[in-house]
């Protein structure tokens, strides 16, 4: 195995238990991941920002349950590293949207479409799974209108506030201003307006049938499938159909987004269900 890669491996393997061991391992590992993925290592770069400005924001003392953050960030990380480690062992478990952009069907779409093929992984196949996690390190149930939901959903201004410095990774390929408008419209959207409070809704199914094996692996695979199909739309549309639509409110810029009618290649069909 080449040093690059053995370097990664030992990176995910190491023990975190602070934010702060988080942020180094992402800081290191970016550079080695950079030399075997030019693909992966746009959404790390964007990942290792904005797991810095959660550190940040868990440092100001403004958390209702600053030990749930810190756990979640954790072991949401840790779904990333696993994807990573298989990905490297050439694991076929990986999730299916995880290997869209590890193993890109296209390998010339744009730095920010990469970046974003991440986003939609991590966020729509891993979120669930790590409040689950959290929850469950910590005894307690994920509950909206609690202390560990409330900083949650504060953790969204988070990714509002990083949406301008995302201009440094379109930069290199936009071919307007409007373009860059449009792309945020849709960032926000995907990532705080809808995915990430359905990841919170969808934790709580989670952890009302946790004792069912069956269900949580057979929801597993269609949140996979689910995800696959966004990433379809993430590397047709951003460039040529967001340039078409202007910088418009996000519905009409889905509208000029082609309707996504059959999965990427290699996922024609639903997983089966798990029996």
């Amino acid at each position: 195995m080449d040093p690059d890669r053995d370097r990664i491996l030992r990176l995910c393997d190491r023990p975190r238990t602070e934010l702060a061991d988080l942020v180094n391992t992402l800081r290191e590992m970016e550079q080695p991941l950079r030399m075997v993925n030019p693909f992966a290592v746009h959404f790390h770069v964007l990942y290792r920002q904005v797991t810095e400005r959660v550190l940040g924001f868990h440092r100001l003392g403004l958390c209702q349950h600053p030990e749930f953050i810190q756990v979640l960030a954790l072991r949401f990380a840790d779904r990333y590293f696993a994807a990573v480690r298989g990905w490297i062992g050439e694991d076929p478990d990986v999730p299916a949207a995880w290997m869209l952009l590890f193993e890109p069907d296209d390998e010339s779409l744009d730095p920010a479409q990469y970046a974003l093929l991440g986003v939609n992984a991590h966020i729509n196949v891993d979120l669930a799974l790590a409040v689950i996690d959290a929850c469950a390190q910590l005894g307690i149930a994920p509950v909206s209108r609690s202390a560990q939901h409330h900083d949650y959903t504060m953790l969204n201004q988070v990714f509002h506030e990083l949406i301008p410095s995302l201009r440094r990774v379109f930069i290199g390929f936009r071919p307007s201003a409007s373009l860059v408008d449009c792309l945020e419209n849709w960032l926000v959207h995907l990532i705080i307006d809808e995915t990430r409070d359905q990841a919170w809704d969808e934790a709580r199914r989670f952890w009302r049938k946790r004792n069912r094996p069956d269900y949580l692996a057979d929801r597993v695979h269609k949140l996979d499938f689910a995800a696959c199909l966004v990433a379809q739309v993430v590397a047709t549309a951003p460039v040529r159909a967001l340039l078409a639509a202007g910088p418009q409110p996000y519905p009409a810029t889905l509208r000029a987004i082609p309707a996504v009618r059959s999965a990427p290649p290699g996922i024609s069909t639903p997983p089966p269900r798990v029996t």
